[in-house]
């Protein structure tokens, strides 16, 4: 089995971890962002982001990268939440 690494946007590793494929460890990827919070821009302009990486034999490949969003943030625009649903 292949081994992926769960790296922030700073391109610290936090997590490493086996997976059978690119897919399952994507998914891999995402439930172990969980327990990471995103954390703010810092002095150097990186982002909040996460990352999965494949090891190629003493290299890294990127496999997915993303933007997590806080716990319980809304997915629509806050007005239409709050609208009144009367037509």
């Amino acid at each position: 089995m292949p081994t992926y690494r769960l790296i922030s946007g700073n391109g610290v590793p936090l997590e490493s971890f086996e997976a059978d494929d690119d897919v399952v460890a994507r998914v891999r990827g995402r439930e172990l962002a969980g327990t990471y919070v995103p954390w703010a821009p810092d002095l150097s302009g990186r982002r909040g982001d996460l990352a999965v990486e494949r090891d190629m034999g003493g290299r890294w490949a990127p496999i997915a990268a993303w933007v997590p969003r806080p716990r319980g943030q809304m997915s629509r625009a806050p007005w239409r939440a709050t609208a009144d649903p009367t037509p």
